[in-house]
């Protein structure tokens, strides 16, 4: 710690907002508290400035009064675990979409604490793996107080941060993880004695002869709950990490801090009315705290539905924003510009990418229009009345093997120029371009009621268009001819892939029909299911395939071949 400011406001703003969540208001919660009124209108205003830093006397203030408003038993639990879910980290909560799942959100906490508190360092001993034992996640903790934080004043923060590690897999919507500390390094006389949860028991804790002590409130008679041992090293990750494996302290045993550590061992549970004090197994004194991190695994849906609904992308990488972050707590008021200058750049940078992002799909008419609106692609997955239309240019294998790259190239660039400018003029949505074949659908990002209609006259046109350039095609001894498939029903649409590189795309069984269709069409045919032909009869000619068995699809589709 090497600021008397070692606190960030960010922790206050939580605070502030679990209040109110329980109170409807959080009115006197800062009153009274210093704070710099040459820049802060009231100590509320600078409180909940997540650019600032306060001490850690006034922390403590805030949360004993809150504790006392409130009037809830596992306060300082509980108002960690509501970070989550209120979202009262402040600007953090837009660095959060560089989680994945919960294992990377755990494997990020040493970056995030540092942007919580100068008082502590946390490190990740054992990163997220399975434990086939209980079928959870388990990760273990190592957090270090600094040499200058009295680690004994801070029993209300230790318990907060439970709250906030507990609350991480809720974010993915999964239950709370369970939090086990198998060491602290609080030293059991300074805290049931002097701790004001503890202090109005009147314990008098001692340790004598390496027993510890306590005197019963009941009957006034001192018994043992406690004895020093001797911690042993384990290896973990190339390391030697205490992690809670002791021995019996012997009095001759040679100093070797790396190998051995003196601790005091809880043997006995003691409990007071409904609460237990002193749990058989803790250990007190120990050099650091191990937290031990089990919570359930996030499944396939849950991990798709994420990766959906993420925030659009930011144009820097995780590095860069935690280099960026580093420099914002040089000072104040650097930091106050550079997130200034950071979130202005960010907004160019993302209105840029939204537009190179629209291009990809769209015609530039429905680019513009979407991009006035201050729209974008969706990301949260939708489910969508929709028509998907597949085209595919037949014999095209044995097309390749007898001409050359360059001629091939030729070809398909002209072809598929030719076709986007087609998906353009009726407003589709390109999806995708597969070597020669090609995704469009029709009613997203912008809604429309004739998508149906719009799919079957652009299969018509592109059908057309190629009667056009087979002429060309005959030159180099090949016929051109498409097939295309087209289906209406209810689909999935939205982006899907890592932070990286994500695709927005269509998902679903409907999809499949579209596509199972295009496979089954014969050169120069237009295949349309049942839903789309409803949408579209009187405006085309037609004659009835037959049915066709789609895997996913119960009932057999109805199969029409649209003539013009």
């Amino acid at each position: 710690m090497s600021r008397i400011d070692c606190i960030s406001n960010r922790n206050t703003r939580i605070i502030a907002a679990y209040v109110a969540s329980r109170l409807g208001h959080h009115d006197t919660l800062f009153e009274g508290l210093p704070f710099p009124a040459d820049r802060y209108a009231s100590a509320r205003q600078f409180f909940l400035d997540e650019d600032e830093w306060t001490t850690d006397e006034n922390l403590q203030k805030i949360f004993r009064r809150a504790e006392a408003l409130v009037g809830e038993r596992y306060f300082y639990f509980n108002c960690g675990v509501s970070s989550a879910r209120l979202k009262s980290w402040g600007r953090l909560d837009y660095f959060a979409r560089v989680f994945s799942s919960p294992d990377e959100g755990y494997r990020r906490l040493p970056f995030f604490n540092k942007h919580f508190n100068d008082t502590q360092a946390v490190e990740v001993i054992l990163p997220p793996v399975p434990d086939r034992s209980i079928h959870k996640i388990r990760t273990v903790l190592k957090i270090i107080p600094h040499a200058d934080h009295d680690v004994n004043r801070d029993y209300t923060g230790s318990r907060y941060t439970r709250g906030i590690i507990s609350a991480i897999p809720t974010i993915w919507g999964l239950n709370p993880a369970e939090v086990r500390y198998a060491m602290t390094p609080y030293d059991p006389v300074i805290l049931f004695n002097e701790e004001p949860e503890f202090a109005p028991l009147r314990l008098q804790v001692r340790l004598e002869n390496n027993a510890l002590t306590f005197q019963d409130p009941k009957d006034a008679r001192r018994r043992i709950f406690g004895k020093t041992v001797l911690l042993e090293s384990e290896m973990i990750g190339g390391r030697k990490v205490f992690l809670g494996k002791y021995a019996e302290y012997p009095q001759d045993r040679p100093a070797d801090p790396e190998n051995y550590a003196r601790a005091i061992l809880i043997t006995d549970t003691v409990r007071m009315d409904d609460q237990i004090i002193f749990k058989a197994g803790e250990i007190f004194r120990a050099p650091y705290f191990i937290l031990s991190v089990t919570y359930d695994r996030l499944s396939l849906l849950g991990r798709l539905s994420q990766v959906l609904s993420l925030r659009g992308n930011t144009a820097f990488s995780t590095q860069s924003m935690i280099e960026t972050i580093n420099r914002l707590r040089e000072s104040l008021e650097a930091q106050n510009e550079t997130f200034r200058a950071l979130e202005k750049a960010n907004a160019q940078l993302k209105e840029a990418k939204k537009y190179e992002e629209l291009r990809r799909y769209l015609s530039p008419k429905l680019t513009q229009k979407i991009l006035t609106s201050g729209n974008g692609l969706g990301t949260a997955p939708q489910r969508k009345l929709m028509t998907v239309l597949f085209a595919d240019i037949r014999n095209f294998s044995a097309i390749t093997e007898s001409l050359e790259a360059e001629e091939i190239f030729s070809l398909l660039d002209k072809y598929l120029s030719e076709m986007t400018r087609l998906i353009h003029r009726f407003d589709g949505t390109l999806n995708k371009i597969i070597g020669d074949g090609m995704l469009v659908f029709f009613g997203d990002p912008v809604e429309m009621e004739d998508h149906a209609p719009r799919a079957v006259m652009l299969a018509i046109e592109m059908q057309q268009k190629v009667s056009q350039l087979r002429e060309e095609w005959l030159h180099y001894g090949h016929e051109l001819s498409i097939g295309i498939g087209i289906n209406t029903g209810y689909a999935t649409v939205g982006s899907i892939g890592a932070d990286t590189h994500k695709d927005y795309t269509v998902i679903g069984n409907q999809v499949n029909v579209a596509a199972r269709l295009e496979s089954l069409a014969k050169p120069g045919q237009i295949l349309v299911s049942q839903r789309t032909l409803s949408r579209v009869k009187g405006r085309v000619k037609y004659e009835k395939i037959g049915e066709i068995r789609v895997k996913g699809i119960s009932r057999p589709v109805v199969t029409y071949n649209v003539k013009s």
